[in-house]
């Protein structure tokens, strides 16, 4: 291989770039290749500023060209569409890439088609697919005959959930490989030798850690601490910021449960957070591997999570943790209620989590996806 060897990572926003994909910049510059970017970082992205920031510094820093595609929100319309496969058209004519990696479902639908005249080698990496067992009718009519239209110009697809993995060995992929998710840092989330309660309350704290939208699903967890009869002796903390914000404070003031659910905002310090909370809990409705739950996890919490793809991959029921109907406020406040009676098996949730977290590892994804570019 040349050193000027090109390759492209495509994510429909920054934020997709600097959340997942840095790492594998990385691993590309280190195998000597010239990383380029393509996304949208426009007003549509929702990184944080200070995140952006960090994002374009390392770009500068380790001389990665980066390019605005006009990638839209959610399916986009067919114009903008249109508008953007020529553009990725060109750039991918222009640059010669020796393969392309593309993650987020619109973004990667159209770089394959692109890419057809072109037949540039593409890896897919598929964060969680828009359809999947429970999703609606109307995601599966849509999304699902794409990626099987799609299916047999994609040269490696990437999961990282069991039911993503199954599912797409039978849509006629060229070759399906399935990773332990993004990666995160254990040691970095490893907790504290003194597990002796930090957070200066004998209350129970519950948190949850996630964009305040309807996917995150925090409000089913909110109705459910306000039918609780005993939530005088625990707090709810929810960390993250988002479009249901308002409409959680005014939920919260009208139901007056604000000196039990406390909204901290986006936080930069998720480990001492974390620290300081009893049981992690995310009742989210459609995930892939959600980071968040890995975090808690590493930093051995016990763990009520939503009974989802992914969730399930990293939760094993009554060993880390409790699953739960996320459509059911009723059964969170079951569970709820019985954990506030009976706590004692929290700590081997919590150290079960700790041991299981490190399959989950940074190191170990890295070391499949290296094992992956190498094959392409």
């Amino acid at each position: 291989m040349s050193k000027k060897d090109k390759v492209l990572i495509v994510g429909a926003v920054g934020s997709m770039i600097a959340n997942f994909n840095m790492e594998n910049i990385s691993l590309l510059k280190d195998e000597g290749y010239d990383v380029e970017v393509a996304a949208n970082f426009g007003e549509i992205d929702p990184i944080s500023k200070d995140k952006k920031n960090k994002m374009f510094t390392s770009f500068k820093e380790n001389s990665i060209v980066f390019h605005q595609v006009d990638f839209q929100r959610g399916i986009g319309s067919p114009k903008r569409n249109i508008a953007v496969v020529l553009q990725l058209r060109k750039l991918i004519s222009d640059k010669q890439y020796k393969f392309i990696h593309t993650n987020s479902p619109l973004a990667s639908a159209l770089v394959r088609v692109a890419n057809i005249k072109h037949k540039t080698k593409i890896i897919y990496t598929a964060h969680g697919f828009q359809f999947f067992k429970g999703g609606r009718k109307r995601d599966w009519l849509l999304f699902y005959p794409v990626e099987r239209l799609l299916a047999s110009k994609t040269d490696v697809l990437i999961t990282i959930n069991n039911e993503d993995y199954e599912r797409a060995k039978k849509m006629g992929f060229k070759k399906v490989e399935k990773i332990p998710g993004v990666g995160v840092d254990i040691q970095k989330f490893k907790p504290k030798d003194n597990r002796t309660k930090s957070n200066g309350s004998d209350k129970l704290i519950l948190l949850s850690v996630g964009e305040l939208n309807n996917n995150k699903n925090h409000m089913t967890v909110i109705e459910a601490i306000k039918y609780l009869p005993d939530k005088e002796n625990l707090e709810y903390w929810i960390c993250g910021t988002g479009e249901n914000e308002s409409k959680y404070e005014d939920y919260i003031k009208e139901n007056n449960l604000s000196n039990i659910v406390k909204l901290l905002g986006y936080r930069t310090d998720v480990s001492d957070v974390l620290e300081k909370s009893d049981i992690f809990v995310f009742p989210s409705f459609r995930e892939g591997l959600p980071v968040s739950v890995i975090e808690a996890m590493a930093k051995g919490k016990p763990i009520l999570a939503s009974n989802i793809r992914g969730n399930i991959d990293l939760v094993d029921n009554n060993k880390g943790g409790i699953l739960f109907n996320p459509k059911d406020s009723k059964n969170v406040t079951d569970i709820i209620s019985t954990v506030l009676k009976s706590n004692h098996h929290l700590n081997d949730f919590g150290n079960y989590n700790y041991r299981k977290s490190m399959k989950y590892d940074i190191s170990v994804v890295n070391m499949k996806m290296l094992k992956i570019y190498r094959s392409i």
